[in-house]
């Protein structure tokens, strides 16, 4: 099974990506607030995704992913980041900063689901 991370700042979109993700047979964990997250990648559990957003309170905007990024049991797992709107450049942005895919809110299941497979096949 397929251990996947999710670091969302909004509590229902962290509902609904859980569900459907573990709908469709992924072990997943979750929190709405990076430092969370950030404890979570200390635990050494192998992780193939993260999902993550790239804003939260307090927090520069795409600062999560370099957060991330910089630990270094987990320096090496894709992230597809969680981008606010369609009409910003965030998706481009995350991309520069080293994540391997990003999905534009409102959050869609197909897209979603084909996203994660996407990574997950090239990750193999």
């Amino acid at each position: 099974m397929k251990n996947l991370l999710i670091i969302e700042n909004d509590e229902d979109n962290l509902s609904l990506i859980k569900e459907i993700l573990e709908d469709n047979g992924y072990n997943v964990l979750g929190t709405a607030h990076l430092e969370n997250g950030l404890d979570i990648l200390q635990r050494g559990i192998p992780l193939q995704l993260i999902l993550l957003s790239t804003v939260f309170d307090g927090v520069e905007r795409f600062d999560a992913i370099e957060r991330v990024k910089k630990d270094e049991t987990n320096a090496s797992v894709p992230i597809i980041a969680l981008t606010s709107s369609e009409r910003t450049n965030e998706g481009g942005k995350a991309l520069e900063k080293g994540c391997f895919s990003f999905l534009h809110r409102p959050i869609e299941e197909e897209a979603l689901l084909e996203a994660v497979k996407n990574v997950l096949e090239k990750k193999e």
